[in-house]
């Protein structure tokens, strides 16, 4: 038996010969025999209890007449070791996120906390501004970590139920690469210029982070690293386990996306989801998507503080006079992101070929 187990877990019965002098003769009569799925199970529950549907989705019975009869084979390359994340789930997900926000909200407005005042965020008097501001940050640097951890804690618990991959993140040093860092800053840079015009046409992000050291910290790294823990380690693996690395890209850009709810901001995180997740998948990091989500936050919340929440740069070179110059930013940017596109969709390429190759091999 402990022969036949480590055979199993190596992948190679279907190279076995029964009539092998070096195949232990008390193992003959499992393995030579012709057996239905049923009986196969069975037979599988008396080498590891409880672990029968382990080989179901990598090892099927070939019955009489097969390839191999009286063996096994390897399963049908395109069936799915994993049932999660569907689209189903996708959606699930999105509807969970809401339901915790609300449940947050309601739990700290029990608790005396207040909601941010759009009115008074957006008041000509500096001074009811600057209190709407500390605090709108006061009440998300509450709400944030309770909604993103208890999101993350059910997802991993929706993710097991639900038969999903069970990595927590890829961590490969490669991530702190200097050099690897200051190309994404460029890349996300690079982006944010080329969504400009089209942001524009959609409605304005409300601007309800607050300031201060709460809204900085909350933006600059709660967000990135709960973010990224939860869209890139856990939901890009968990799809890219399934249906290989062009659906697990799509699938957590897409809940990234959907997540920050405004239009706007759904379009441009959905955007920035997929550059991250390449840069991840290239990377096998999460050190390098933490720091570039970081930096993107850190970007914008300058932007805010000096008080271009809703300045393009388009208009801040212009009302300099350069928009000559603010022509060719725009060129090298579109330049810039047009080569990363193209190599998002080579590196895509080249990975489902190797997927399909490691399937076949099976």
């Amino acid at each position: 038996l402990p022969f036949v187990k480590r055979v199993y877990n190596r992948a190679n019965l279907v190279n076995l010969n029964r009539n092998s002098a070096t195949f232990p003769k008390k193992c003959l009569p499992l393995v030579s025999r012709t057996v239905d799925r049923e009986s196969y199970t069975d037979e599988i529950q008396k080498i590891a209890p409880g672990g029968g549907s382990r080989f179901h989705g990598r090892y099927r019975p070939v019955r009489a007449g097969g390839r191999s009869a009286g063996g096994f084979r390897p399963a049908d390359p395109a069936a799915p070791r994993y049932k999660f994340p569907t689209w189903f789930d996708l959606l699930a997900l999105v509807g969970l996120f809401v339901v915790i926000q609300l449940v947050v909200a309601f739990v700290l407005l029990l608790a005396g906390a207040r909601m941010p005042d759009a009115a008074a965020l957006g008041s000509a008097d500096e001074t009811v501004a600057a209190r709407a501001h500390a605090a709108a940050a006061q009440f998300n640097f509450y709400a944030y970590p309770l909604t993103m951890g208890l999101m993350i804690g059910l997802t991993l618990i929706y993710r097991r139920l639900r038969g999903g991959n069970r990595r927590l993140g890829r961590y490969a040093v490669r991530g702190l690469n200097p050099a690897l860092i200051l190309w994404g800053m460029l890349l996300m840079a690079a982006t944010n210029v080329v969504l400009e015009p089209l942001l524009q046409l959609l409605p304005e992000i409300p601007d309800f982070y607050g300031r201060g050291w709460r809204a900085l910290l909350l933006t600059v790294v709660m967000a990135p690293l709960a973010e990224e823990f939860l869209c890139r380690g856990i939901l890009l693996d968990a799809a890219r386990a399934k249906g290989g690395a062009a659906y697990g890209l799509l699938f957590s850009a897409l809940f990234f996306g959907v997540i920050h709810f405004y239009p706007a901001a759904v379009v441009n995180a959905f955007v920035m989801g997929l550059l991250l997740g390449f840069i991840y998948i290239r990377s096998n990091s999460l050190y390098i998507v933490v720091i570039l989500h970081a930096f993107n936050n850190a970007l914008a919340m300058l932007l805010l503080t000096l008080g271009y929440a809703h300045t393009t740069l388009y208009e801040l070179m212009s009302a300099h006079g350069l928009k000559m110059l603010y022509t060719v930013v725009y060129g090298v940017s579109l330049g810039i992101f047009l080569v990363a596109g193209y190599m998002v969709w080579k590196t895509i390429a080249r990975l489902r070929e190797q997927e399909q190759a490691a399937a076949e091999a099976q």
